[in-house]
């Protein structure tokens, strides 16, 4: 990430999967990915996924969502869908 973010390189979205967990858990610190993140923004569209994410990453965003399971067809025995659920 951190040579990413020095990189001259543009990317239209980079998804960083599940790092707030990470960042959470501290097997990644907390300062020099917030300040990875918005160095990245910089010349990028950055998503962060993940429970958990730290304050200042979410004063730092544009947007913020959470996502809640509110109805799911496995709940009437309907199986996961290739392309959808895997």
């Amino acid at each position: 990430l951190r040579e990413l973010a020095e990189s001259e390189k543009k990317y239209d979205m980079i998804v960083l999967e599940e790092y707030n967990i990470a960042v959470r858990d501290k097997f990644i610190d907390k300062d020099e990915f917030v300040r990875l993140v918005k160095k990245l923004s910089e010349k990028s569209v950055v998503v962060v996924t993940g429970r958990g994410a730290p304050q200042e990453l979410l004063d730092a965003a544009d947007l913020v969502t959470e996502m809640k399971e509110i109805k799911h067809p496995f709940q009437k025995g309907v199986k996961a869908k290739r392309g959808i659920e895997f």
